[in-house]
């Protein structure tokens, strides 16, 4: 939600300051949509008359018309709270943890005693094609295989969602 919130609350630099910018193209559905370029991603935002908001992202404008829409809002409905998990290791008992609970894109994460806090919790959101995002409590962001890469003891970091394969997982049962 918050990457939404981001996104409707950014004017282009020709709108003045308190004022609402409103794009002019208008569909027939009374929708305002607007396209925006965020970290490497086409996102082309849409309000109804009814206040919904809908987001779908693309890595290129072509690709916008095939997305179903990744966060949909509506200010008259209760947003069902999304449960969140620790992931502790089988071996070790310790929890996967975001270093000091860092909001930066790169913060380490790793295995600590487990202690309850958001630093530890984790949302996991179905990607709807075999694949889950897991991303951190208290930052937001997404678990990420820095420099995208697929070698051992590969370096896990936190990052902004992208939708690229190295914050995709799959989560296999044992």
């Amino acid at each position: 939600m918050l990457l939404c919130t981001t996104l409707v609350e950014t004017r282009p630099a020709t709108a003045a300051a308190g004022r609402t910018y409103t794009n002019a193209v208008k569909s027939r559905k009374g929708a305002d949509p607007w396209l925006e370029y965020d970290n490497r991603n086409y996102c082309l935002v849409a309000t109804s008359w009814s206040s919904e908001i809908t987001l779908r992202k693309s890595p290129t404008p072509a690709g916008l018309s095939t997305r179903s829409p990744s966060v949909r809002h509506s200010p008259g409905r209760r947003a069902r709270p999304q449960p969140s998990y620790t992931l502790v290791n089988r071996t070790s008992g310790k929890s996967l943890d975001l270093e000091n609970g860092s909001p930066a894109n790169g913060a380490n994460v790793r295995r600590r005693n487990c202690n309850g806090a958001a630093a530890q919790k984790w949302r996991i959101e179905d990607q709807g094609d075999d694949t889950s995002r897991l991303l951190n409590v208290a930052s937001g962001k997404a678990l990420d295989v820095a420099d995208r890469s697929a070698a051992d003891g590969a370096d896990i970091r936190q990052w902004s969602w992208l939708n690229n394969a190295c914050r995709q997982w799959q989560l296999k049962a044992n």
